[in-house]
């Protein structure tokens, strides 16, 4: 009791080595109530078992993240869209520490083959209330993809009991406030098409990874690296790697390290916080490191409690490190390691592409991400031979063939990204090189107007007006107009020749989505850059009638009950962050809208 007041004890290092084994055992016993809360919920309430979050954007909780996710049927993590507490100086948004509670979950997913692992996700918090689209909500959740979430629980969805006060009840000022009354609620099947594609895609198989990440015996992931990630050479992936997955779940097999569940490894790297290290763990790796494993770090200097002994601790540590094992490196960085182990990237790419790699047999599953505002085209290495591949789009599900040619040993995929894209290259059949040719673009029609508009009722706007050409609602001088939140259908018509292959509509600029009909015919949504749908099956040649249902967010009318000179008001909520001076969002169809073959 007195070391616990911060008094020593024998010596400093006594008094350090209990303070160890006192975390540990309040470690240990949280970790025994998880799996005791498993135990309870199977067997006495019959649930398929628990999800479980552990410490989230860093918080205090005296356990192991791994440990106490592992038991879980679903480790879980935590992505905020926004948070004001984790503001960078610069006034962007600094995600690292829920980066790495995603990576964990990820991790505990794939040591110990529960195969799913899920997030909170696109939790958002302050004076942004139904302000987020299916496009602004992409970027973040491409970063839990990115960190190997393969299942989204979305925060939140407050029940909404009654019609008449929309848009309705929240958590208050916490949520993303993802319900029936959103404004784009008809239309966020598009959106959960997207999430549902890529986590059924990234579920398949087995995740790869080259580099185990063992971080030590006292700390925890979203402390050590949600400031300081771990910094891998490009192209190379990596799962996190706790103290009881390392004794229980890993074995070395032909010199590779493979999880219990099936995932492979290359190298074991002991990357920070390894300077104390307990005897079953050194007992373990000495095992790996005999059978073959690659171990990349240093040494460790001293057993971290008071339970282990000391020349057992000395003796292993020599029988790792001073056997003369040339699969064992003390001093050479992990760059050096995977040349000198020849282990190749796994993908070669231009900066700033994110990546990950699901394999299966007779497939290979990448996911790659470009989280920026350009067009661009580029090549792409992949550590695979002799195999076809194609590029899957999760956000409507189109399959295409790409350019690619072999070249040693691996295949080079040509891609055409559009802004914050991702897409899936699959890998399946033998193929050897193909030249797909580029589709040439050429305008057909330009859309110019009038356009005639009809407005949804009951949202304060008229019935209907004409726009002579496309600007924001909040250009208009009509009250009504300018604070417009809900759907309005834009209609005109355009003519075509004779159209031969592919034709898309190019909408231009939409705030903030927008469903495409063409001769009556429903042909898509678009709720991205570029807001294109394609119109192949509706359009003909000479008139067509084009119809455009475009979709805001609530943000303007709420701003628009604010107003002095309201006329009506059409908004409630039990949580106001709006007022009468704050920004309008642009909103409806800006364009211009042209009509586009693609050959």
């Amino acid at each position: 009791m007195p070391v616990l007041t911060g008094e020593v004890i024998g010596s400093p290092e006594q008094s350090d080595a209990f303070l160890f084994d006192w975390r540990k055992t309040i470690g240990e016993l949280i970790t025994a109530n998880y799996e005791l809360l498993t135990e309870i919920a199977v067997n006495e309430y019959g649930m398929l078992g628990r999800y479980t979050e552990a410490h989230e954007g860093g918080r205090v909780y005296p356990v192991d993240g791994m440990d106490v996710k592992k038991g879980a049927a679903v480790p879980m993590s935590a992505m905020w869209v926004c948070a004001p507490w984790i503001m960078t100086p610069d006034g962007g948004v600094n995600r690292s520490t829920y980066m790495a509670d995603c990576r964990e979950s990820a991790s505990v997913a794939h040591v110990y083959g529960q195969n799913i692992a899920a997030a909170e996700s696109l939790t958002a918090w302050g004076n942004v209330q139904y302000s987020y689209s299916p496009e602004n909500l992409k970027a973040v959740a491409d970063i839990e993809l990115a960190n190997g979430i393969n299942r989204f629980v979305i925060h939140e969805s407050a029940h909404q009991p009654s019609d008449t006060f929309v848009p309705g009840y929240s958590l208050g000022g916490i949520g993303q406030w993802f319900n029936r009354h959103d404004a784009w609620a008809e239309q966020a099947y598009a959106w959960v098409d997207y999430m549902s594609r890529s986590c059924f895609m990234l579920q398949a198989g087995h995740n790869v990874a080259d580099v185990l990440v063992y971080y030590g015996e006292d700390s925890n992931i979203t402390s050590t690296y949600g400031s300081d990630p771990v910094s891998l050479p490009a192209g190379y992936e990596y799962d996190f790697l706790n103290p009881h997955g390392l004794v229980n779940q890993i074995e070395a097999k032909n010199g590779k390290l493979v999880s219990k569940s099936g995932t492979e490894y290359k190298v074991l790297w002991l990357e920070r916080d390894c300077e104390y290290m307990s005897v079953d763990v050194l007992k373990k790796i000495s095992v790996l490191a005999a059978e073959g494993a690659v171990i990349c770090g240093k040494r460790p200097v001293k057993a971290p409690g008071l339970m282990d002994d000391s020349g057992e601790f000395a003796s292993l540590v020599a029988e790792i490190w001073d056997s003369g094992r040339k699969n064992v490196y003390e001093d050479a960085a992990i760059e050096d390691v995977l040349k000198e182990c020849s282990i190749a990237a796994d993908v070669i790419a231009p900066e700033g592409i994110r990546y990950l790699h699901r394999t299966l047999p007779a497939t290979e599953i990448y996911w790659v991400n470009k989280p920026s505002d350009d067009y661009k085209d580029m090549e792409i290495s992949f550590r695979v031979k002799g195999m076809k591949p194609q590029v899957w789009h999760p956000e409507d599900g189109r399959i295409e063939d790409v350019t690619y040619r072999q070249e040693e040993g691996r295949t080079v995929v040509s891609l055409s990204l559009v802004p914050d894209d991702a897409v899936f290259v699959v890998f399946n059949g033998k193929g050897g090189g193909a030249e797909v040719p580029q589709p040439v673009e050429t305008v057909l029609a330009s859309v110019e107007g009038p356009w005639n508009v009809k407005f949804q009722a009951g949202r304060g706007a008229p019935e209907s007006t004409v726009f002579e050409s496309l600007e924001s609602y909040t250009e208009s001088e009509e009250f009504g107009i300018k604070y417009f939140s809900g759907e309005a259908d834009y209609t005109a018509a355009f003519t075509v020749p004779a159209v031969e292959g592919k034709t898309v509509i190019d909408l231009g600029e939409v705030g903030v989505l927008a469903e495409v009909y063409v001769n009556g015919e429903y042909c898509g949504i678009a709720w991205k850059e570029p807001f294109r749908v394609d119109i192949s099956g509706a359009v003909k040649e000479g008139r067509n009638d084009l119809r455009v249902k475009v979709t805001n967010l609530w943000v303007n009318r709420l701003i628009g009950d604010c107003q002095p000179d309201n006329p009506q008001q059409i908004t409630f909520t039990d949580a106001r962050h709006y007022n009468a001076a704050t920004p309008l969002l642009p909103s409806g169809l800006l364009g211009p809208v042209e009509v586009i073959g693609c050959e």
